[in-house]
């Protein structure tokens, strides 16, 4: 209903109000998708192969959208067409496949509780230091990555001296890294463990930012960002598989969907942290400040409990 609304070219004060609930019904399918698969077997994989044609989205729409309004000669809200389409596709798909899945059918597979009320299970969720652990890496996760992806762009053409196109196709590239480290990396993640795959990783995006920082090149520059999205990508996955293999079955859900929220403030807070600080500073801040989130990322990681403290 949100798309239908934004394609009907609304006033922007209408258009503000709609995103919220079209974000609304993305994040409420977002801790659903997290949450089913996250009961699967292999799901290391499978989990990258989710989170990774989210990167594969977050690649292909701007360049469609572009596409649209620069060669089309479309207005902006054309593309809200697409999204209209892909939602009932979704929809369609969706419906024939989880047809026979009942609510009674959940409640069966699902341990009971003493907290059966979702007011119960959002309530005992809280209560678990996991979940907060795991929701404020979720927050500096995203934060990190929306910042670094919204900014990177004006940071090239400032500080390497790209042209606009090759700035927009190191952008390309660093979400392609994001996709394609979400997915192959997912198979190495079940190899050597969920605790020290996620660190090595961060270790290795934390080693490359620096060199995306300290060296003044743009080729240098373009192939490091792609690189640090590569490592970044299977991190928050992991970090979901890891939430259910820690709280109880029946918060799972619940508790996915308080970490999705948080991590989705802190894809809209921080990257505005970035512009505040740089409007005074310049955009030399982007660096050290997707840094000083990396390596709260790393304490938050090393801060979570072994498997056998569950929830504690």
């Amino acid at each position: 209903m949100a798309f239908i609304v934004l394609a009907l070219h609304p006033p922007y004060p209408v258009v503000a109000v709609v995103c919220v609930f079209a974000g609304f019904g993305n994040g409420v399918l977002d801790a659903a998708w997290n949450a089913w698969i996250a009961k699967m077997e292999s799901t290391n994989e499978l989990m990258g192969f989710l989170h990774g044609f989210y990167g594969l989205g977050a690649t292909v729409s701007p360049l469609v959208a572009t596409t649209m309004i620069n060669k089309g000669h479309l207005q902006w809200y054309y593309f809200y067409y697409v999204m209209i389409a892909a939602v009932v596709l979704e929809l369609l798909l969706c419906t024939t496949a989880f047809w026979k899945s009942t609510g009674h059918q959940f409640t069966t597979f699902t341990p009971p509780s003493s907290s059966n009320s979702t007011q119960g299970r959002l309530r005992e969720s809280l209560s678990k230091r996991t979940t907060w652990i795991i929701a404020l890496l979720g927050l500096l996760y995203l934060g990190a990555e929306v910042a670094l992806g919204g900014w990177l762009v004006v940071y090239l053409m400032s500080l390497r001296s790209a042209t606009p196109f090759a700035a927009g196709m190191s952008l390309v590239g660093f979400w392609l890294g994001i996709t394609i480290g979400t997915v192959v990396l997912g198979f190495v993640t079940s190899h050597i463990g969920e605790r020290r795959a996620v660190l090595l990783y961060l270790l290795l995006a934390i080693s490359l930012e620096l060199v995306f920082w300290l060296i003044p090149n743009f080729i240098s520059s373009a192939v490091t960002v792609a690189f640090v999205g590569f490592f970044l990508g299977p991190v928050f996955p992991t970090a979901i598989v890891v939430a259910t293999q820690l709280l109880p079955r029946h918060l799972h859900v619940v508790a996915i969907g308080l970490i999705s929220t948080l991590g989705s403030a802190g894809a809209a807070v921080l990257p505005f942290a970035v512009g505040a600080i740089a409007d005074k500073r310049g955009v030399e801040v982007l660096p050290p400040f997707v840094l000083g989130l990396l390596g709260c990322i790393v304490l938050s990681w090393l801060a979570l409990p072994r498997k056998g403290n569950l929830g504690n």
